[in-house]
């Protein structure tokens, strides 16, 4: 059986938010869980939502949709390829493809909060 996890990245509070931490609904919103007591939160539409790919880096850090990460064949970010319906790297050359495997793969950072890591600005 397959984990399906998400992530959000919330725009506005330039935060991410971790399955764990939140519930998301198939509408635009998702509850957040504080000291036991639930309240609602909604999702702007803006807002990103990402799947965990059910892998993990080197370290064994768990590698998500949005993550920047470092191999043999240099920096790519994660995103998920509709056209192939699977999770993709693309290098900061703009070559795609996929991971021959993730033994290589150390997760150094995520687009939103650092874009950086791929030229481009914060």
């Amino acid at each position: 059986m397959r984990e399906i996890r998400f992530r959000a990245w919330d725009k506005g509070l330039k935060q991410m938010f971790y399955d764990k931490d939140c519930f998301f609904t198939f509408q635009d919103g998702r509850l957040l869980e504080r000291d036991g007591e639930k309240s609602e939160i909604w999702v702007a539409g803006g807002d990103e939502i990402m799947m965990w790919t059910g892998l993990h880096d080197k370290n064994g850090k768990e590698i998500w949709e949005g993550d920047i990460v470092k191999g043999d064949d240099g920096i790519s970010k994660v995103f998920w390829s509709k056209r192939w319906s699977s999770f993709e790297v693309v290098t900061t050359g703009n070559t795609v493809g996929w991971w021959k495997s993730t033994g290589d793969l150390k997760v150094i950072g995520n687009i939103y909060e650092n874009p950086e890591l791929l030229g481009e600005k914060k």
